[in-house]
């Protein structure tokens, strides 16, 4: 995981270490184009996997996600202030090209200075139709 934000070698002012691209960018929208699953359906399947495996009395879930790392959709429970220079990736991950869907506990914080950068948020309410 990324543990310190490094500023040098990043191909662009949106792409930072690890592979991690940021919400409402240009990198996330082309980085979305080389993956299997739509954000929209990653959504989908991570409220379906909230559902099933963590809360099946809940009505409604809401998804928020601010990047996708590697080829995974990061869903969190946080809104995250683009101030505070740690993110927590902790949350459901969408494998954008296989569909494989899981929860991962980074059990951490993770230093990454988002203030730098111009961090949108997706979130989006589904119905729990089962």
């Amino acid at each position: 995981m990324c543990s310190i934000l490094s500023f040098l070698g990043c191909r662009s002012p949106h792409h930072i270490k690890n592979d991690i691209y940021l919400y409402g960018t240009d990198e996330f929208e082309n980085k979305i184009q080389t993956l299997n699953v739509s954000l929209e359906n990653a959504a989908v399947m991570a409220s379906e996997f909230y559902f099933k495996a963590m809360a099946p009395e809940k009505v409604e879930a809401i998804v928020i996600l601010n990047i996708i790392q590697e080829n995974f959709y990061i869903f969190t429970t946080v809104i995250h202030n683009p101030k505070q220079l740690e993110y927590n990736m902790t949350g459901i991950w969408v494998n954008g090209i296989t569909g494989e869907t899981k929860y991962v506990d980074t059990k951490k914080w993770t230093n990454v200075d988002l203030s730098r950068y111009p961090v949108s948020t997706f979130m989006k309410t589904i119905k729990n139709e089962h």
